[in-house]
């Protein structure tokens, strides 16, 4: 199945934000508390395609993506917090989905990054991941890998036997 761009459908509609109502409710979240998140839901951008949505917050400097400040950038640039899900549900099986989803999104020159947190601070209550976003060549985070090895079409920019003496694993492509 080729792939099929993510757009932007703006901010959230009040039938999505009361859907979200419902669930902070369920799990017994204050009414304060509920208040907050729907303001935060407001400002985030809805960016979709016929597989995915993504919850899109974007924001210049250091500071919060949310209140009460629970997910905050300490880099002085233009960043992003995606927030992805399938609307099945599914894992994400395919990182190129999420590469491709960075790229709709953000551009692919940017750098993306997903936190596997310490157990003692980890969330896990839905199929949904997290990917850090930074812009411009600005990449605070010290990691590089090198050199591209594959395009986005599943081809091989040099033999994968060549590159490690293995067959690598090929994207289908329509």
């Amino acid at each position: 199945m080729p792939w099929q761009t993510m757009t932007n459908r703006g901010k959230p509609s009040q039938d999505y934000q009361d859907s979200l109502v419902q669930l902070f409710e369920r799990y017994g979240m204050t009414r304060r508390n509920i208040k907050r998140r729907k303001r935060d839901f407001s400002r985030a951008d809805i960016w979709a395609n016929d597989i995915y949505e993504a919850e899109v917050r974007t924001r210049i400097g250091i500071g919060p993506y949310d209140d009460p400040p629970e997910t905050y950038s300490r880099i002085n640039a233009k960043t992003s917090w995606l927030s992805i899900k399938r609307y099945d549900r599914q894992p994400i099986k395919d990182w190129r989905d999420l590469q491709a989803i960075k790229n709709d999104i953000c551009g692919p020159e940017a750098e993306g990054l997903e936190i596997y947190p310490a157990e003692s601070r980890k969330v896990d209550m839905a199929n949904q991941y997290h990917m850090f976003v930074v812009y411009d060549g600005h990449v605070p985070f010290g990691f590089n890998y090198g050199k591209p090895e594959v395009d986005y079409d599943g081809h091989f920019l040099k033999k994968n036997e060549d590159i490690m003496g293995t067959k690598g694993r090929q994207r289908e492509v329509s």
